[in-house]
């Protein structure tokens, strides 16, 4: 389907109706306000085809990873490593004004626990991995976590989602087959945990994926086994208590998971 750049004249078949004409009629007098609506999204459409405006998709994505990882700072007390380039110097302004993360790029830091341990991670934006069977796997975000010398493994996939709108089933696609079998299951991870925009959506793996399902959709499913906090899907919405879940998100990573 071709989105129109324009929208098109009325014809006399429309107009001369004895059923639709009124309709037309009542349209044609109160559509200054929604002719110019609609002239509005017409033109961010042909924007965004020309590359001229980001997808709201890819922005939340770039949000996510820079929020995560200025986490680790505000946080987490952990610093960026001495004479390795932070995010934020490593960001490019391209000629039409968007920012751009360098992909498949390693960002360090470096810190200590309360009882000094010492702490280091790495986060890197859709880096380019292989799974067992050696298919390329890129999720937005992946994060290296070592304490005390112990090296684990993180992925946090971003989706731009309203649940309720699309349906469980594509919550279920998202935890069951994006999280936990492409990435959890495929790349051996620790953890693998979908990001995304719906608040009142937020499931930390804490129960089974079918119980959770009954009770926020009201739809059953096949039983799932327990999920021990290693895949799920997170509320993380600018402005809807975003300190308080990165916060969370710190914890699971440095505490239960470590």
């Amino acid at each position: 389907i071709v989105t129109p750049r324009e929208i098109h004249s009325s014809s006399l078949r429309l107009v001369e109706s004895p059923s639709y004409g009124p309709i037309f009629d009542k349209y044609s007098n109160a559509r200054g306000g929604v002719f110019e609506a609609i002239q509005k999204v017409l033109h961010l459409f042909e924007r965004i085809y020309r590359g001229e405006v980001r997808p709201t998709w890819e922005i939340y994505e770039i949000w996510c990873f820079i929020k995560l990882y200025s986490a680790f700072i505000l946080y987490s007390n952990m610093e960026p490593v001495e004479n390795q380039p932070t995010i934020f110097e490593s960001i490019q302004i391209e000629d039409n004004g968007f920012i751009k993360i360098p992909k498949n790029k390693n960002f360090s830091l470096r810190g200590w626990l309360d009882d000094s341990t010492s702490v280091s991670v790495s986060l890197s934006y859709e880096p380019e991995l292989r799974n067992q069977d050696s298919q390329l796997r890129k999720p937005d975000i992946v994060v290296c976590l070592s304490v005390g010398g112990i090296t684990k493994k993180y992925c946090f996939d971003a989706k731009y989602r309203d649940y309720f709108a699309q349906g469980h089933n594509r919550f279920i696609e998202d935890v069951s087959v994006v999280a936990k079998k492409k990435y959890l299951e495929g790349l051996c991870l620790s953890s693998s945990f979908i990001l995304h925009t719906d608040e009142r959506i937020d499931y930390w793996g804490e129960v089974p994926l079918d119980r959770f399902i009954l009770e926020e959709f009201e739809e059953e499913i096949d039983a799932i086994e327990y999920v021990g906090h290693q895949y799920g899907a997170i509320a993380f919405v600018p402005k809807q208590d975003e300190d308080r879940q990165i916060k969370r998100i710190l914890r699971l990573l440095l505490q239960y998971h470590s």
